[in-house]
């Protein structure tokens, strides 16, 4: 019954509130500064044990081969006197800026009653001056997306402004608050969940890399390489981390965390530990920890996850094998790899559980082609 009313109530507050809109101007941005030129050319190169994956994820593959890796004009919009969500979600007179929506098809969640927030005064709080928004609805609370994507934004921003203020999602993870400040970007302006931040001047900076489909989340699409090693090179540069001749074995281990586990791990290391690989945790671990360890790697081994991000910090050449469930495409660590000059490995593992989908099911790898792919490693 509860359930009833509710959904009645908010019926008739959206159906309210869409009539009250249709009289309002469109939310527009003051102004609109182009940053990056439209970039083509980009050809991702076939890793080699391709041929030992399911034939449909090799199909998958081969379309990205074939990609011209196109990337649109990046651009920077100005905003003057309007609402932002904790996503990141720029609105004003029941209007949202598609540009702040990762995808069109999120459009839904943010229509009639949800802009009725700019209004609960308990709930906005005013930033006087200029912020920047440089994370969305994937980057908000994701290391791979806010380090790729979010860091990418930092460094197009820092070529438009000097330190200005940053909003960021609250509680504010160590990653965030390390990563741009060694960007340049100290002031930052914490939201939670629960927020909704009035701007007097609001600089976003749009979308830096392609999006695959605007109707679905398919973040899996190309990424600006020449963007990416600036981030990468900033980052390291201001930790004062200087290119030694990397010599680390590591296998990633995800033991600590509750999804993707690998169920067969004591299995693989009895292998790996003799060959002389480290097994390391990165959780608890430092973002400065982090990029250090993975600088010195001369091969990682790692189930698909975040943990993989890291390797944006590995030095050209060296070896980055993902293991990951045989029928799951997902390729940005390849795409990342690939960028990176890395040499990439993927290794096709079998679900422990189909139910729980393969983004969530712990895997078990076939120990033997772990060793068919180290012998192609050290050969």
């Amino acid at each position: 019954m509860k359930f009833f009313i509710r959904n009645t109530v908010k019926s008739l507050v959206d159906a309210m509130v869409k009539r009250v809109a249709a009289g309002k101007p469109d939310l527009g941005y003051f102004e609109k500064i182009s940053v990056l030129p439209s970039q083509s050319g980009y050809h991702y190169a076939a890793f080699r044990n391709l041929e030992k994956l399911p034939e449909s994820i090799q199909k998958q593959f081969t379309a990205i081969f074939q990609e011209n890796g196109f990337l649109p004009e990046r651009v920077i919009h100005l905003y003057q006197q309007v609402f932002i969500s904790h996503e990141g979600v720029i609105f004003k007179n029941f209007q949202v800026a598609p540009s702040s929506l990762i995808f069109a098809g999120r459009r839904m969640d943010y229509h009639n009653s949800f802009f009725l927030k700019q209004w609960l005064e308990n709930r906005v709080k005013n930033a006087p001056g200029v912020v920047a928004i440089v994370y969305n609805s994937n980057s908000y609370n994701n290391y791979y997306h806010w380090l790729i994507e979010a860091c990418s934004k930092l460094v197009v921003l820092s070529n438009y402004c000097d330190n200005c203020a940053v909003l960021v999602p609250a509680p504010v993870p160590e990653y965030v608050t390390a990563t741009t400040k060694l960007l340049g970007f100290s002031r930052l302006v914490p939201i939670t969940k629960q927020e909704v931040i009035k701007v007097a001047h609001a600089i976003e900076v749009v979308q830096t890399s392609a999006i695959g489909n605007e109707y679905t989340n398919d973040y899996a699409t190309h990424q600006d390489p020449l963007l990416l090693q600036q981030v990468r090179e900033k980052l390291l540069s201001k930790l004062a981390v200087h290119a030694e001749r990397p010599d680390k074995l590591l296998f990633i281990s995800r033991a600590k965390q509750k999804t993707r586990r690998l169920q067969n791990e004591a299995e693989l290391l009895e292998i790996l530990e003799p060959a002389g690989f480290e097994v390391i945790f990165l959780e608890g671990r430092t973002f400065e920890e982090q990029a250090r360890l993975l600088h010195e790697a001369r091969v990682v081994i790692g189930v698909h996850g975040a943990n993989l991000t890291n390797s944006l910090f590995m030095q050209p050449n060296q070896v980055l094998v993902e293991l990951i469930d045989k029928d799951y495409f997902n390729p940005v660590y390849y795409r990342l790899a690939s960028y990176s000059g890395l040499r990439y490995f993927r290794i096709g593992c079998e679900a422990a559980s189909k139910k729980a989908g393969p983004e969530k099911s712990d895997i078990i790898v076939n120990t033997e082609e772990v060793v068919a792919v180290l012998a192609q490693i050290f050969s």
